[in-house]
This record gives structure tokens, C-alpha cells and sequence, in this order.
């Protein structure tokens, strides 16, 4: 009797091994993907394989517009400023607008220079990050429509290094958010009302209305949405894998911009000289 129930016991034992171990090999397979239908996670892991396929595809050149061979403010022959445009389409009510931005040496009287500006109707700045690099800070104006707000960080720029920024507008409930090298800055009232804005998205880099500015521009992407603050740290964090992310509405690498007087295209290695090179 005693080694029938000892057989019947170890025979469930032998049942139940394989019941066991493809539990575990279930659990563990589900760890590694994302939770399905979760639209964050799915992001986070398209942005990783196309992040890796980058690397092995040998992607190692990133397109830079400089702007840093004319800056004397002064048209040139043909009325023209050095700069560059994009016209994109429809400006959508909610989006967000990203840029990274450096300069080799401050050749103009002021340490100061717009990162982008959204034109108006009649081709004024209606929206526009713009910097300005004092000795002991550095301070960020930040513009759409009548909205408006100024932050300084004690964080001092220098030449030579790129600051990253992503300006959103969330006209749902109202509000505009400022996102700089991974830290958010500030969050402002959007009064839509008093806004006026354009129906067309058209960019200015590397210039404005009164002037030049000797900058280079890269990564400046735009997205058919307002942006959650977490998102817009990760796209502004150097060595982030999303820093620099394309936008949906505008992609960096895909937008053919206008050139205007002596802007020119160049090309950085992206690992050691582009704006999400990882910083020590």
C-alpha cells in the first residue's frame, strides 16, 4: 500500500513539471515586451529598435545648418537676411515645437540669439524661444501669440556647447511649457483668446526680422501634439535614446528647408559633436 501512494505522489510530481516550468517561461517572456494596448510603453520600445538599427546601420552623420559665416546684420544683395524657412502645413491648435542650438563664438554685440520663431501672418514672430547667455546665467524667453515667460538657470553657455529646448501649447486646457536640457523650466496661461494664431506653420531659424545670428541648428522637430513634460525631458537629455527623437509633423532629417544668403548644410558626427552626444 505504502508504495502505491508513494508511486501515485511521485507521478503527480512528473504531471505538474511541465505545468510549472511553462508558467515561467510565460512570466518571463511577458516581462520583456510591453503590457498590451499601452501606447507609452510601445513608444518607449519602437524608439529603442529604431535607436539600435541607427547604430548598426552605420548612421553616424547628422545634418546641421550653419548659420555662422555671416553675421554683420546687414541684407545682402538680394534683401536677404542669412537664414533659413520651412513651410510645413496646417499649424495644428496643440503642438510642440523642439530644437537644439549652439554657437562656435558670440561675434555679435549680445550673447543672445533666437533658438526658432513661428511666423505669423505677416511674417512676424508670432512664437519664438530665444536665449541669452550672460556671464553667471543663462536666460530663456518664451513666446506665443500674447503668452509669454522669461526663466533664467543658473547653468552658464558656453560656446561650443549644444542646449537643447522643446517649447509645447496645449490649447485643450490652455497652457504653454518650456522644457530645457532635461529640466522643465516653467508652464505659463495660453489665453487663446488674445493669441491671434497663425493657420499655417512657417519657421525661421538662424535669423530674425532686424537681424543675424552666428548659430548652428539641429534636430528641430515638431509634433502634431502637446507633449507630456516626461516626454519632452527625455527628447531634451543628452544621451537620453529619445533625445532628438523626429517629430510626426516635421523630421529633422526629412525637411528640406530654404537656405537664405550664406546658411549651408554641414555635417557633424553624431556620437562626438551632435546635441545628444552623452556629456560627462
Amino acid at each position: 500500500v505504502i508504495s502505491m501512494v508513494l508511486f501515485s505522489t511521485f507521478f503527480c510530481l512528473l504531471l505538474s513539471i511541465p505545468i510549472v516550468s511553462g508558467h515561467l517561461l510565460t512570466d518571463d517572456r511577458t516581462s520583456r515586451r510591453p503590457r498590451k494596448g499601452d501606447p507609452e510603453e510601445m513608444r518607449k520600445l519602437q524608439t529603442r529598435i529604431q535607436s539600435r538599427q541607427q547604430r548598426s546601420d552605420g548612421v553616424s552623420k547628422l545634418k546641421v545648418l550653419d548659420f555662422s559665416a555671416d553675421n554683420d546684420n546687414e541684407l545682402d544683395s538680394n534683401g536677404e537676411f542669412t537664414g533659413a524657412t520651412l513651410d510645413a502645413g496646417a499649424l495644428p491648435e496643440s503642438f510642440t515645437v523642439c530644437s537644439a542650438f549652439m554657437v562656435e563664438a558670440w561675434t555679435t554685440e549680445f550673447a543672445s540669439a533666437d533658438m526658432f520663431s513661428l511666423l505669423g501672418v505677416n511674417g512676424d514672430p508670432w512664437g519664438y524661444i530665444y536665449l541669452y547667455a550672460a556671464s553667471s546665467y543663462t536666460q530663456y524667453n518664451a513666446n506665443l501669440g500674447q503668452s509669454s515667460f522669461v526663466k533664467q538657470t543658473e547653468s552658464v553657455f558656453f560656446p561650443l556647447q549644444w542646449t537643447r529646448a522643446c517649447l509645447s501649447l496645449d490649447s485643450n486646457v490652455g497652457k504653454m511649457t518650456l522644457v530645457v536640457d532635461g529640466q522643465l523650466l516653467g508652464e505659463v496661461e495660453y489665453r487663446r483668446d488674445e493669441a491671434d494664431p497663425p493657420a499655417n506653420l512657417r519657421l525661421l531659424i538662424g535669423s530674425n526680422y532686424i537681424g543675424e545670428f552666428p548659430v548652428k541648428i539641429a534636430n528641430l522637430n515638431v509634433f502634431n501634439a502637446s507633449l507630456s513634460v516626461e516626454r519632452m525631458v527625455g527628447l531634451t537629455r543628452a544621451g537620453e535614446e529619445e533625445c532628438g527623437a523626429a517629430g510626426d509633423l516635421v523630421s529633422w532629417e526629412e525637411a528640406e528647408w530654404t537656405l537664405h544668403s550664406q546658411a549651408k548644410v554641414i555635417e557633424v558626427d553624431r556620437k562626438w559633436e551632435g546635441p545628444c552626444r552623452r556629456e560627462s
